[in-house]
């Protein structure tokens, strides 16, 4: 008996904790920081390292100028990025310069920690995302995105 009544109490936290987790998505969320295996970007103190050119031995003019420039077009293309995501599972995001805004729906899979987007293209057909992982940090929501090259991960903060 006893451990029937643990085992369903383990089940009820999980659920609360999961839909706790799909209430605190909604809002709208303005990018902090991104971040792959070669560079990290911070949106708000504008600061970029890039991995690469920035561990050279000898840091040349050129490749401060090279840096400077990357950090000019990556203030330019996230400063006014965002996500935001309805209580009825539609979304709207907006990255880059001009700002270029997409819309859909999403769906959460609580048991994976995966949020799903499926964005409506300017032709009415659907596109349906591959599942991005995310979590909840200090700073507030965190993307992680897996690919070839190590992937990236993206932090927003809760506007």
């Amino acid at each position: 008996m006893k451990f029937f009544l643990l085992i369903t109490g383990m089940f009820l936290a999980c659920f609360v904790a999961t839909a706790q987790d799909k209430e605190s998505l909604i809002g709208k969320w303005k990018l902090v920081s991104f971040r792959t295996s070669e560079m990290y970007y911070d949106v708000v103190k504008d600061s970029l390292h890039v991995d690469e050119l920035e561990d050279e031995p000898a840091l040349n003019i050129e490749t401060d100028s090279t840096i400077k420039k990357l950090q000019a077009e990556m203030k330019e293309m996230c400063a006014n990025a965002f996500f935001e995501f309805k209580a009825g599972m539609a979304y709207t995001k907006g990255f880059g310069m001009p700002l270029e805004t997409t819309t859909g729906r999403y769906s959460v899979d609580e048991s994976l920690k995966t949020v799903t987007f499926t964005s409506v293209k300017p032709t009415g057909e659907l596109k349906q995302e591959e599942p991005v992982k995310y979590s909840f940090n200090k700073t507030g929501l965190v993307f992680k995105i897996d690919d070839a090259d190590g992937g990236f991960i993206i932090e927003f903060a809760k506007q």
